[in-house]
């Protein structure tokens, strides 16, 4: 994986709450976070077992068996046609695409870079 995962979940919130949050969550005090891409949430779901263990080793909690939102979609906010946003189950793997304006998913930030 060539990012990191935040030790905790910031919480069940909607996909705006979840954009603002990881763009306001720090790693080590001055890195700025990001909301994971799809293809960022697959690599920890298929890494989950090691992704958890380390996390669990430095403090952290596990990855929690819900959905989990992604950056990727289009029009994420649940406005005007063809919106929508990606999500990931941890416990199946399955990607869907959530269209339900104002729901509430898991949300882990990750950092790309350092």
């Amino acid at each position: 994986m060539d990012f990191y995962v935040a030790m905790k979940d910031v919480g069940m919130i909607t996909w705006s709450s979840a954009n603002s949050s990881c763009n306001s969550y720090t790693f080590c005090g001055n890195a700025k976070g990001t909301l994971p891409t799809i293809d960022q949430l697959l690599s920890i779901y298929n890494n989950k077992s090691a992704v958890d263990t380390l996390l669990v080793a430095n403090g952290g909690t596990r990855m929690e068996y819900n959905g989990y939102w992604s950056s990727t979609g289009s029009n994420c906010t649940g406005t005007g046609s063809g919106y929508g946003c990606y999500l990931l189950d941890m416990v199946t793997g399955e990607v869907s695409l959530d269209r339900t304006y104002g729901s509430s998913r898991r949300v882990r930030p990750v950092l790309t870079s350092w």
